[in-house]
């Protein structure tokens, strides 16, 4: 089937667990984002990447769950916010394809500078519950050069997106973990507004709870667990020491006593705590948990949650 107007040849592809649909120029696969040995690939649900190698040329439909809820006042909200990509020296045309989609459609050619890609369209997408997916178009510099072409090919890529249905989770439940244990799992109690997601990688994951929030809200916040042989505490990377921690105490998690370190940020607090969790072979599995809030009280009604993770026999 040919694209929107008159196009080349392309296929529906039905994206981030079904809730966003997109026509792709014919030879589009889907292949993850490169990442080093230790950084963990997002699921699906979460995120998507297309690729399309055509005569030595590339180009690179990214698209991704925001996590959070449409501005009051969308689309025209969302158009006001976007201008800040002109604000770049780069010249966009922005504009809406009915009322979910927001869009800015690169105008002029780019100055090549070396860069491994140029965008050429960037789009918020609003779903049927309000939730938000941002879509990038990208070209290599050997497909760009043929501008009109790529201006072109953006605009039916971006015409063609359609919210694909379907909610997030966001009751509050009890969500099931791996635990790298024959016949056993974690459980944990979810609170109402917090969706999930799982990024997997070699020999461990990471999985994430975050709040769902307005778009430019401060009512942020959310909760990671890691479980693997390397964790890697959180606090240096904001340029903290453990004396830093304003509380140190003792309490239980996942069945064994974590010592949870409670920080103040300039922007928001942080707790985190690691135990040892299991064996895999000579390898010791540990499971560290991150929290970031706010405020001090919603920190520390996290770290409440986190305390409810426990072993369960695997069903």
């Amino acid at each position: 089937m040919k694209m929107k107007g008159g196009g080349e040849a392309s296929k529906e592809f039905v994206l981030l667990n079904g809730r966003l649909k997109v026509r792709l120029p014919q030879g589009c696969r889907i292949e993850g984002r490169q990442r080093g040995l230790m950084e963990p690939e997002a699921s699906g649900a979460s995120e998507a990447r297309m690729v399309l190698d055509r005569d030595g040329k590339r180009m690179v439909f990214f698209a991704r769950e925001l996590f959070s809820y449409a501005q009051d006042g969308y689309p025209e909200a969302e158009l006001k916010a976007m201008k800040s990509l002109n604000d770049r020296g780069e010249v966009y045309r922005l504009g809406k394809a009915g009322e979910d989609v927001t869009y800015a459609l690169r105008k002029e050619k780019p100055d090549f500078d070396g860069s491994s890609g140029y965008l050429y369209a960037v789009a918020n997408v609003r779903q049927k519950d309000g939730s938000l997916q941002r879509v990038q178009l990208l070209f290599d510099e050997e497909f760009a050069t043929n501008h009109a072409a790529c201006m072109k090919m953006a605009e039916e890529v971006v015409m063609s997106l359609t919210p694909g249905g379907g909610v997030l989770p966001l009751d509050a439940r009890v969500q099931s973990l791996p635990s790298y244990e024959e016949g056993k799992r974690y459980a944990v109690d979810v609170p109402k507004g917090y969706v999930y997601h799982m990024q997997e990688g070699d020999g461990f994951y990471i999985a994430v709870f975050e709040k769902m929030r307005r778009a430019g809200s401060d009512d942020w916040g959310g909760l990671s667990v890691f479980l693997g042989d390397h964790p890697g505490m959180s606090y240096p990377e904001y340029g903290l020491k453990k004396d830093d921690a304003v509380e140190t105490k003792k309490a239980a998690l996942a069945g064994s006593e974590a010592e949870w370190m409670l920080f103040e940020m300039e922007e928001g607090w942080m707790a985190e705590a690691v135990v040892p969790a299991a064996r895999r072979g000579r390898e010791e599995i540990f499971l560290h948990v991150t929290i970031m809030a706010p405020s001090r009280k919603e920190a520390e009604g996290l770290m409440n949650v986190a305390r409810s993770l426990r072993i369960v026999p695997s069903k």
